[in-house]
Formats: structure tokens, sequence, C-alpha cells
């Protein structure tokens, strides 16, 4: 069977996807939920046609929208996390002992539930006991609060539809109202950050040599909402079903992930290896 998921971005654009599998599809309350499992990225949340996460790069963002703040503030305790039902911000601050509370704001549970089923790793720390999940409109929630956190990450989906309410000027301010006085609030604002040229002829040309096309796919520079502080994702680059990681102006390649590097000149080596 040939079955491919495409995300559409314009009229004129769409981001396809080879399935193997369409293992869960339910229409909730406020939304279209979908997982799919794919050769390329593994297992694939999608809300209302719009991919969420994969299991292949998902760390890539809950990793800098959670140890980046977590790095800033010397005593994080009590934290709120709104949205990312799935799992994997939550997954990320159970790892931090000295976390003693952590607020989960889920509109949806139907997200939680085919989460904690089709994306069991993703949601392995939900059953922490310092975990207290509320299924709530976050708006609502947040009026209630009042120096409450150390720390809110706001995890929130496209500002349309039942996310809207998370990009008002009062949702803001409830917020501020809402953390401690050293409190730190996480969003993330995306810019995609081009191949630089240079490096994508390179690449192009190693893979003319090993007789191979790449795939590459843009990064992104990311700032954390109401701080100065940013990060960049690397650029993606898909050769031979494998995923590479590399970043502008690098002469390093990461493999799948940033624990696994070679130099950008023995990449011609490895692709005879695989």
């Amino acid at each position: 069977m040939n079955l491919w998921f495409s995300e559409f971005h314009a009229p004129d654009v769409k981001h396809s996807i080879r399935v193997n599998r369409h293992l869960y599809s339910e229409k909730s309350e406020f939304q279209q939920i979908d997982i799919f499992e794919t050769p390329e990225f593994g297992r694939v949340l999608t809300l209302d046609g719009n991919v969420m996460l994969t299991e292949r790069d998902e760390f890539i963002y809950d990793e800098m929208i959670t140890h980046v703040p977590m790095s800033v503030h010397p005593h994080v305790k009590d934290v709120l996390v709104i949205g990312a039902g799935d799992g994997g911000v939550v997954k990320e601050l159970a790892r931090y002992e000295s976390v003693e509370r952590i607020d989960l704001v889920e509109m949806d549970p139907q997200v939680i539930e085919a989460c904690r089923t089709y994306l069991p790793e993703n949601a392995s720390r939900l059953d922490d006991d310092r975990v207290h999940i509320t299924y709530d409109n976050a708006l609502r929630f947040i009026r209630r609060c009042s120096n409450c956190y150390d720390l809110i990450i706001v995890d929130s989906n496209d500002p349309y539809g039942p996310s809207e309410g998370l990009f008002t000027k009062e949702f803001y301010g409830n917020c501020y109202k809402s953390l401690k006085e050293d409190g730190i609030m996480v969003n993330i604002i995306k810019e995609e950050l081009p191949i630089e040229e240079s490096l994508k002829r390179k690449l192009e040309l190693i893979c003319e040599f090993s007789k191979t096309t790449p795939t590459i796919i843009n990064g992104n520079i990311r700032k954390i909402d109401k701080t100065n502080l940013t990060y960049i994702e690397p650029n993606r680059i898909i050769i031979k079903d494998k995923t590479f990681l590399i970043f502008n102006f690098s002469n390093e390649i990461f493999i799948e992930n940033l624990s696994n590097k070679i130099k950008l000149s023995e990449l011609e080596d490895y692709l005879k290896t695989i």
C-alpha cells in the first residue's frame, strides 16, 4: 500500500511523509487527532492535519524549551506546563529532582490518552507523583493563579482554533501575575534559517559522488519569548533514508542526534557504509 500523509502549507505547497500504518484516528470535542507510523520519522502525532511531533526529532524541541530555562533559573520548584499533552516536556522536567510540582494543563484528554497508548516513551513520566494533570482551557486556569510558579512553559498550537486564547494580551498578563518574583515564562517563536549556500553545494557534491540525492530541510532560529535567549535548530539532511544534522558554517555533521558526529570531510566514506 502506497499511503502518504500530507501537511498543507499553502494552496500550492505541501509536505508529505510516507506512512506504514495509520495507528489512531479520532475526532475529539476539540480537534481531529491522528497518529501515524512512518519509516522516516517513526510515529507522528498530528492535530487537525498539522504535525505536532515526530519520534525522530521531538527531542530537539522538548529539550531546548525545558533545559534552557532550567539552567537559567537557580531554584525551580513549581512548574506550569500549558499544552504539551504528549508528555515530552514533562518527561524532561521530571529529570530534575529539585522540581517539586508540575502542573500540566491540557484542554483535550484524548490527546493524553492517545499518547499514553501510542507514544509511550514521550508520555512515560505523566504518572510521576509530582505531575498533576488538569483538563481545562488554559486561559480559564491561569486566571485563578497568582504568584504560584517559578517557571511557566507554554507549548501551544497555532494561533487559531481552540488555542486562540493563548495568544491574547489577557493570557500573557495572567501568566505574568502567576509567576513568582523571579519566575520565568517560556514560549517559542520560530523563524526559518535557510542552509548556507556553500554548505549546501558541498553536501550536494558529496552526494553526487555517492550517487545519491540529499533532501535538505532548513533549520530554525527559535526565540524564547519574553527573554533575550535564542537557540538554533540545525539543518536536517536526509540521505539514503538516514537523517543527518548540521549547523551553518560547520565542518562537522551529526548522525541521527547531537551525540554522534563526524567531520564533513568524512561523510563520503561514511555514506559508502550504509
